[in-house]
């Protein structure tokens, strides 16, 4: 597989700046992904020019300039559709184990010193020639992640570093570094001082790769998932984490939310915890509510139109084609884990009826409640809704298919009603 080729939006950043006589080149993941032949997510480049000089050079020519980290040395440029951060040179000036206060340089490998491991620390000219000051590229060829430096150094300066170290083991499938272990076993409870934004946004990572035990369970026996996740979330001691690698047939996006769900199972019961550790979005949290209230009231019946009506509930918290695409999967590792054959069972039984009937589900009845008031001169209310509501599951049942056997059954159902006052 070729190397993918620089976009043509990034070259033009580039010589750009070598025109107006600054030093130029691509930075850290990017050059990464590129020697490993993946497509980069994004693209950097690290440039002398201080922020000032970067908007001053690209406003007239590009798109958008926005200072989106200027205090940093960050700022985004937009040629044409692809943002690149042009980064000016840095140095470390301190570090208190969150943020850093940084200095501009003018020097490449001064840069490349401050970053967290070897691999990324990797630069490149736009004519391809790579500046390794660290020996990265001896650690990609022999697939290894390795601080630069003394580990518990890099550690201190940002915990972030912990959970990025057991991010990139999984995202690259490369090994880790035995130093590096024992410096993380010994400053894992500085990840409590980090910002819960910043260790949901790496957790979001680690939990949506595919294959996440082993990094979970080293994880773990390191004492990090203390300072990232909720005590209710915590493995259990004995406690199998390998049941979190049975959601490979899932999307990856929806691997964090259900591992999370996942951690949370208790001798086959589902906790109701507070996720307040996590900065979970408003969609998130209503989809983990659903997963842990929904799966103990799993319908036992073999009424279509109460099995139906009980999947609407669920869609209605996690969004339309969640019942097949997230729960069912979900809880089918959840309950397979209990060996609660039971609600595996109906569990089952409701699958195969959304597969086979989900129309009658999400198609709309040729009836409203306009119809009723109407043809049968029945007053809006309560009682009304209730017609609505029978009518719909009559619907679902095949019992009756045209607007004009809707009003009859309507009709019907009402005299009963009213005679049976």
């Amino acid at each position: 597989m070729p190397v993918p080729a620089l976009p043509v939006e990034v070259v033009r950043i580039i010589q750009n700046l070598q025109e107006k006589g600054f030093q130029a080149r691509l930075v850290g993941g990017c050059v990464r992904d590129r020697l490993l032949h993946r497509l980069p997510k994004d693209y950097d480049v690290a440039t002398d020019a201080t922020p000032d000089e970067v908007i001053a050079l690209f406003t007239p020519i590009a798109r958008k300039v926005l200072p989106t980290g200027k205090a940093f040395g960050t700022i985004t440029v937009l040629m044409r559709t692809l943002p690149v951060e042009v980064t000016t040179l840095r140095t470390d000036a301190d570090c208190d184990g969150r943020k850093a206060v940084v200095a501009f340089s003018k020097s490449f490998e001064e840069d490349a010193q401050r970053r967290d491991f070897t691999i990324n620390a990797l630069s490149q000219e736009v004519e391809g020639k790579i500046h390794d000051y660290c020996q990265g590229l001896v650690d990609l060829e022999n697939k290894k992640i390795r601080f630069i430096g003394a580990p518990a150094e890099r550690i201190r300066e940002d915990y972030l570093r912990i959970l990025r170290y057991f991010r990139f083991q999984l995202q690259l499938g490369f090994t880790g570094d035995p130093e590096a272990v024992r410096s993380i076993r010994s400053e894992a409870k500085g990840i409590e001082q980090l910002s819960i934004e910043r260790v949901t946004q790496e957790l979001r990572k680690i939990l949506s790769a595919t294959l996440v035990y082993p990094q979970l369970a080293e994880m773990d026996a390191c004492g990090v998932l203390k300072g990232i996740l909720p005590a209710e979330l915590l493995p259990v001691p004995g406690e199998n984490l390998q049941l979190l690698d049975c959601l490979r047939d899932l999307a990856s996006e929806k691997y964090f939310l259900a591992r999370l769900f996942l951690l949370s199972l208790r001798k086959g019961k589902v906790d109701l915890v507070t996720y307040s550790r996590l900065a979970l979005t408003r969609q998130e949290s209503k989809r983990l509510s659903a997963a842990q209230t929904g799966l103990w009231m799993l319908p036992d019946t073999q009424d279509i139109a109460i099995q139906m009506r009980w999947i609407d509930k669920i869609e209605a918290k996690g969004g339309e084609g969640s019942f097949l695409s997230f729960f069912a999967p979900v809880w089918k590792v959840a309950l397979s884990h209990s060996n609660n054959e039971k609600l595996l069972e109906s569990l089952s039984t409701l699958c195969k009826i959304e597969r086979e009937w989900g129309t009658r589900r999400t198609t709309k009845m040729p009836l409203h409640g306009e119809d009723l008031q109407g043809q049968l001169h029945i007053a809006a209310g309560a009682p009304l809704g209730e017609l609505l509501l029978r009518l719909q599951d009559e619907f679902r049942r095949g019992t009756w298919i045209t607007r004009e056997e809707g009003l009859h059954l309507a009709g019907k159902l009402w005299k009963s009603d009213i005679s049976s006052d």
